[in-house]
């Protein structure tokens, strides 16, 4: 049984197809909410699996559609990155090397993390290589899907 999205959810997902933060989104799908209200519901949207599984659902369709792969990217970042040296543009190439080391999964960026299952509050008190520890632990036991070498 296919759970349908509400218009609502539906403008919500589009708006976070085009790149937009939870709470944009969210203001994006219902312009005249507070700030607060926009936070609150874009979030409580975001982890609602019907609406995950359908961003993802068109991610994946846009990336099969496009031929986008990881090699096609890095092999784009890189001739950017040149291209952007040449012409002495530090910033975009920059930018292209951050883009780099986060898709090949040398850098991370902290807003990007995910949870499932229960979450320690302890978790706060961690450090950076006490947190990457358990990370590695956790990925030991649960390798990460791979979709035939699509980004994912």
């Amino acid at each position: 049984m296919t759970s349908r999205l509400t218009p609502l959810q539906q403008r919500f997902v589009d708006a976070k197809l085009l790149g937009q933060n939870d709470t944009e989104a969210y203001q994006t799908a219902s312009p005249n909410v507070t700030l607060n209200t926009a936070k609150r519901e874009g979030h409580r949207l975001s982890t609602m699996p019907k609406i995950s599984q359908q961003i993802v659902k068109a991610q994946v369709g846009v990336r099969e559609r496009l031929d986008i792969t990881v090699d096609w990217l890095v092999s784009n970042y890189v001739q950017t990155f040149k291209g952007a040296s040449q012409e002495s543009d530090w910033s975009g190439a920059r930018q292209c090397l951050d883009s780099l080391a986060k898709l090949t999964g040398l850098m991370v960026d902290r807003r990007e993390t995910t949870v499932t299952g229960a979450v320690d509050h302890r978790l706060t008190a961690y450090t950076d290589s006490q947190l990457a520890g358990v990370l590695a632990e956790i990925s030991d036991r649960q390798p990460m899907l791979e979709i035939e070498g699509r980004v994912g």
